[in-house]
């Protein structure tokens, strides 16, 4: 078997494929989504936290390949709507250990679809599930210092600032309560 499919078999057991609410779908990424996530990123509507934020890519599979090198697992946000609903951004997720800790990254693509509580849902969609499968027990998030709009939304998720590294804060979530 693959290395790189074997290296998080474990990783995408512990995690819920599809996390639903009457707005909103998040669903792990899909080879097929590709196209439709660069066609949003590059359109230029989206500052990346993780150096690729004026970034042009050459081709869809150096963006295919930009993307899962950055992030263990994708979930897409889906707002529910007329058809098959419309594809607003995804949560990244890194530095995951099972039982401990992982950091997340949301990226909603287009202006129109911030301040409307997409990122908060799925946000708080997310670390419900993880709470109650026991899957991490800290959540972290990084964010950019210029980024106060972020800063804000993840205090307000209830995370804290626990360091400041490279021009960035570090917030995190317990999820379990501290014994």
């Amino acid at each position: 078997m693959n290395e790189r499919f074997t290296r998080y078999l474990p990783t995408v057991a512990k995690f819920e494929r599809r996390m639903e609410n009457q707005d909103l779908l998040l669903r792990l990424f899909r080879l097929t989504d590709v196209p439709l996530l660069y066609a949003l990123f590059e359109s230029g509507g989206f500052s990346e936290e993780h150096s690729a934020g004026s970034r042009s890519f050459i081709s869809l599979f150096s963006f295919w390949r930009w993307l899962t090198a950055i992030f263990e697992l994708i979930y897409v946000m889906v707002v529910r709507g007329d058809g098959d609903g419309n594809v607003i951004g995804f949560i990244g997720l890194y530095n995951i250990t099972i039982y401990k800790s992982l950091t997340l990254s949301i990226g909603i693509f287009n202006e129109e679809h911030r301040g409307k509580g997409y990122g908060k849902q799925s946000v708080k969609l997310l670390l419900e599930r993880l709470r109650e499968n026991a899957t991490v027990e800290k959540v972290y998030a990084e964010v950019s210092e210029t980024k106060l709009g972020s800063l804000s939304f993840f205090q307000a998720m209830g995370f804290n600032v626990c360091g400041h590294h490279e021009k960035k804060f570090l917030l995190e979530k317990f999820l379990k309560e501290k014994a």
